[in-house]
């Protein structure tokens, strides 16, 4: 019983092979993270990331602004976003991972919350 409490858990050791690799060397890992990127913004920031060469990028949500229930409307303005040269040059330079908040899948979820808020 006692050993199995004190077994560590898988993701516990890859978190501290990382700790142990990252202190290991002397590189620092830059981290950039951003929000709220409305697709029809020029968006420009993504230039200024781009040259601070960080390690990552980490979208961290409002990636886009779809407020639409019509799923041709959402990929139309993720295709807005994805054809931005701001974007493309971020895409082609900094690995990306992304998070979603409330406008990135359709009809942000708040207005949602409240149209069933009022249906009971």
């Amino acid at each position: 019983m006692i050993n199995s409490l004190i077994k560590p858990k898988p993701i516990f050791f890859i978190i501290i092979a990382i700790f142990l690799y990252s202190c290991s060397h002397e590189h620092t890992t830059k981290i950039a993270f951003g929000s709220c990127g409305h697709q029809d913004n020029p968006l420009p920031i993504f230039d200024v990331v781009v040259k601070h060469k960080p390690d990552l990028f980490v979208f961290l949500g409002d990636n886009i602004y779809g407020d639409t229930y019509n799923m041709d409307t959402l990929q139309a303005k993720y295709d807005k976003l994805s054809i931005k040269p701001t974007f493309q040059n971020l895409k082609k330079n900094i690995p990306i991972i992304a998070t979603w908040d409330d406008h990135d899948f359709g009809i942000r979820m708040n207005k949602t919350r409240a149209a069933v808020e009022k249906t009971h």
